[in-house]
């Protein structure tokens, strides 16, 4: 059928080929990447004053980093209402345990979610609609880490 002597079919069928174990090369990384990457956690905290968005309304946003230095911003203070927090884990730690505690005083006293971060595993976000009041989120492996989030009313 054809002819293999021929450089120019030996040349074709090289690039055929080529591109079929191409093709198979990026099958197997894209199916590997959403196992190894999966979608971030999303957790939502509904109370029961829990209104949703007038249409004319934006979900405003958070942003947490976490370095070698611990939460970067220290102190984050908004209105009251509802929110998405994202964290964003830069450090090289293997596994970060964050909680968001509600605070009275200088004692945090109600537990309002856990967060475990692996390395490598991207970031996290939350759908927070929390009343007004004084948080602190901190990670279990460095007390001194922590970061004050203050919701003031409307």
């Amino acid at each position: 059928m054809f002819d293999l002597k021929n450089g120019r079919t030996k040349r074709v069928s090289l690039l055929f080929a080529s591109l079929t174990v191409l093709a198979a090369f990026a099958f197997v990384m894209i199916q590997a990447n959403t196992k190894i990457f999966p979608q971030p956690i999303s957790a939502a905290i509904i109370k029961s004053s829990y209104s949703p968005l007038q249409a004319n309304e934006k979900l405003e946003s958070e942003l947490i980093t976490v370095s070698r230095f611990g939460f970067m911003p220290l102190a984050i203070t908004r209105p009251f209402k509802d929110f998405v927090m994202v964290i964003e884990n830069r450090t090289a730690d293997p596994e970060l345990n964050l909680t968001l505690n509600r605070t009275v005083g200088n004692r945090p006293t109600d537990k309002v979610t856990d967060v475990k971060l692996k390395r490598g595993r991207g970031n996290w976000y939350a759908h927070l609609n929390l009343p007004p009041g004084e948080y602190e989120l901190s990670e279990a492996s460095h007390p001194e880490w922590k970061c004050k989030i203050t919701l003031t009313p409307r």
